[in-house]
């Protein structure tokens, strides 16, 4: 994941991450399921959306926690 890519997310709203989030997981999904179908040339797309999608977790969980306080 780009540097780029951690300061967006974590410039995000709670539910601007939560977007994202679910958008990441459904990618995935669709790229496993297209990946069953016909095989993917370039397979490091998985691990990518698979960190993409722990990180954004991770801001969540801190953001939500950050409110609650």
């Amino acid at each position: 994941m780009k540097k780029s890519d951690k300061i967006k997310y974590q410039k995000m709203t709670p539910a601007q991450l939560q977007k994202e989030f679910e958008d990441t997981q459904k990618n995935l999904f669709e790229l496993k399921t297209k990946h069953h179908l016909e095989p993917i040339k370039d397979t490091s797309v998985f691990k990518k959306h698979k960190l993409t999608i722990s990180y954004l977790m991770a801001l969540l969980s801190l953001k939500q926690n950050d409110t609650k306080k």
